[in-house]
């Protein structure tokens, strides 16, 4: 299926008030003909450019852009060093070009082109123009057979400045097309950003009042995260993939987190009217970052295919050129992405409290009760009195000299007790359970002089 096909039938999944802000894939194919009628005109035809760009002996010749605020103005750049050693094939190519190039005529020498277009004009199997002399490739054999004009078209070489600049009118337009159409997209990025933020400060105090621990959807939420957390729908968890996900794995894989949360029925397992509605939002989000980066790639792909077609019907090199002007554009990089992936990420995990924030680093489960030591690091106090039993007094993270032998009821931290009750009462609940058993075989092992495990004792 061509490419064309392809974006008509991808468009259909992306939100209708985006769809006008699409790059014009075919407007484009068809400004790019203009541009190849005009290099022919010339006598810049695709296989003459490609020969030339190989920077034959006595010229160079070179595609870049001017600069130019309002507009972008490429051109091609001819750097005459030696016309002795052009060739006679190449002179009617580049006295056309001296024509294309307004400056040369008017800054120069208008005595030698007026020369040069009068005795062109006396060949009949020639034609001239009053902007310079432009021939197909028939008459431009028999143009460099005659001696007397390819000597006149060395003396006019001669005469020019050694650097031509050919503007290229067609070419400008295309570009002054996709530079618009680039910058509706950055203010349609925009426009989105601020949207997007703006439904995440109306979410807040939806999540606050769905999460509050004295409602019953607390437990539910902290499940729902852990899912989306472990699905790494746009980005990687680990150190060693920190990278974005491309458009097809994000889609891919907010797929598999929305199946993962029918398979745990969590949503129907929501009491709270908030909760519901903060859900749905939740997942509307979601599914409109997962579109944003869709549209992106659509557009990326677009220009990308739409500039290689260029660079293969014209022999120019567009592709390079326009991504060195291009490189700043807010909307061809994933940063927009990124930067709302984050935005929605902490508010999440800034209302909803993981236990994977409360881990005691020794025994890994909930540290309750929670001694903080005076180096700042937070231990469960069962933990430290078995490390203090047998001789551990610095801190077993940072080494902190004498930190655990210092340590008294005064280290205990209240104010995280009583956080981890409320926002974790059956963890809390089961830690203590866990402490009493551990509590009840020392004290039998010292009654008896025996060991026992825990499994004795249940």
């Amino acid at each position: 299926m061509k490419f064309g096909k392809v974006l008509q039938h991808e468009i259909e999944d992306i939100p209708s008030e985006w769809r006008p802000f699409l790059i014009q894939y075919k407007t484009h194919k068809k400004c790019i003909l203009k541009i190849v009628q005009e290099l022919n005109e010339i006598g810049m035809s695709h296989d003459i450019l490609k020969e030339m760009f190989k920077a034959a002996e006595g010229y160079k010749l070179e595609y870049t852009f001017a600069s130019d605020k309002a507009h972008v103005r490429p051109c091609i750049k001819l750097d005459l060093d030696d016309c002795e050693h052009i060739s006679k094939s190449q002179l009617s190519t580049f006295t056309q070009l001296a024509g294309k190039s307004h400056a040369s005529f008017s800054k120069y020498d208008n005595c030698s082109v007026s020369t040069l277009s009068s005795t062109l004009s006396d060949d009949s199997e020639t034609s001239a123009t009053s902007n310079g002399f432009l021939f197909d490739d028939h008459h431009s054999e028999q143009v460099t057979d005659n001696e007397e004009v390819v000597v006149l078209m060395e003396k006019f070489l001669k005469k020019l400045p050694m650097t031509l600049c050919i503007e290229l009118e067609s070419d400008g337009e295309f570009f002054d097309i996709l530079f618009e159409e680039i910058s509706q997209l950055n203010r349609l990025q925009q426009k989105n950003q601020e949207q997007f933020c703006d439904r995440l400060e109306k979410l807040r105090p939806l999540l606050i009042d769905a999460t509050s621990p004295y409602k019953a959807d607390m437990y539910v939420w902290r499940e729902i995260l852990q899912l989306y957390t472990q699905a790494e729908i746009f980005f990687g968890n680990i150190e060693t993939d920190r990278k974005a996900r491309s458009y097809e794995v994000s889609q891919e894989q907010f797929d598999r987190f929305v199946e993962e949360l029918n398979k745990h029925r969590l949503q129907k397992k929501l009491r709270n009217p908030s909760s519901k509605i903060a859900f749905e939002e939740f997942i509307k989000l979601n599914r409109e970052l997962v579109a944003m980066k869709h549209f992106q790639f659509m557009n990326q792909v677009a220009m990308s295919k739409i500039l290689k077609k260029h660079d293969k019907k014209t022999c120019l090199s567009a592709s390079s050129n326009f991504q060195k002007l291009t490189e700043n554009a807010p909307y061809l990089n994933d940063e927009i992405t990124t930067f709302l992936h984050n935005a929605l990420i902490e508010r999440f995990t800034s209302t909803i409290l993981l236990i994977e924030d409360y881990l005691c680093p020794i025994c890994i489960s909930i540290h309750w009760k929670p001694v903080r030591l005076r180096c700042r690091h937070v231990f469960c106090i069962r933990c430290l009195v078995k490390a203090e039993r047998e001789g551990m007094k610095d801190c077993p993270i940072c080494r902190a000299k004498n930190a655990i032998k210092y340590a008294d009821s005064d280290n205990i931290d209240t104010s995280l007790m009583n956080l981890l009750k409320l926002y974790f009462p059956r963890e809390v609940k089961q830690k203590q359970t866990d402490n009493e058993r551990e509590k009840a075989i020392e004290d039998m092992e010292i009654l008896t002089g025996r060991r026992y495990d825990q499994c004795a004792m249940m």
